[in-house]
């Protein structure tokens, strides 16, 4: 018999099954997010809320945030009986599609349970560097478009630079700047997870145009969230 996989936006009924299989998974095993149904709820009353059914029947489920620039993924959950069977990245694959759709740049997401790493790393989320905010959580991220890449520490060209300690050692992170011909839009976006307690430095050659926390760094960039995104930069 051939089945009929596929998103949808949820209704009423698939919320009430969604709701049956939480509380017997509770129940039988302690697992799963039937405790966070309230904020489960609230997706769907938001529309917050993908569902992947087979048929008429709620196999999975995905709470997402959109933020300006970036995609927060809340929860995501395969029914227990339909597990390890590629659904789950299924309907990963399809959110990633809408979020860059949407104009995200990056998704963010913690990792609960911790065990669900090793899913995340799958469909190619990696962590954060590491930060004082996160405490005990595993944060991971993926960009949904080609970025800046790093490059060695250079004193010849304009970089962008990022210190992830008040300590001016050699940078940790460091990205040329490369701009699209006639404009001030970069080639490449930078797209990284950062901590407003890091120092950010943008310089060419021996020229210093910004030197500071990182928090203060207004110049042609957008900070969201838990990321530093820089689209454009100035010309001096």
């Amino acid at each position: 018999m051939t089945h009929n996989i596929k998103i949808v936006s949820p209704n009423i009924n698939h919320l009430s099954s969604i709701k049956v299989w939480l509380e017997d998974e509770d129940e039988e095993t302690g697992q799963g997010f039937y405790s966070n149904w309230d904020v489960i709820e609230k997706a769907y009353q938001n529309q917050q809320m993908l569902v992947l059914a087979k048929d008429s029947e709620p196999i999975a489920f995905l709470i997402y945030r959109f933020e300006e620039l970036t995609a927060r993924l809340e929860i995501t959950e395969v029914a227990p009986k339909f597990r390890k069977s590629g659904y789950g990245r299924m309907i990963v694959d399809d959110f990633m599609k809408m979020a860059h759709k949407q104009g995200s740049l990056a998704v963010d997401l913690y990792c609960s349970p911790e065990e669900s790493q090793e899913f995340w790393e799958s469909v190619g989320f990696v962590k954060f560097p590491e930060m004082p905010h996160q405490k005990s959580k595993i944060w991971m991220y993926k960009p949904l478009v080609e970025t800046a890449s790093t490059i060695e520490s250079n004193t010849e060209t304009e970089v962008i630079e990022l210190w992830q300690s008040s300590s001016m050692r050699s940078a940790d992170m460091t990205w040329q700047v490369e701009r699209d011909t006639g404009t001030n839009m970069l080639k490449q976006p930078v797209v990284f997870p950062v901590d407003d307690n890091w120092r950010l430095c943008w310089r060419n050659n021996n020229e210093m145009f910004f030197e500071d926390g990182i928090k203060y760094f207004r110049e042609g960039n957008i900070c969201y969230g838990n990321f530093l995104i820089i689209r454009e930069l100035g010309r001096h």
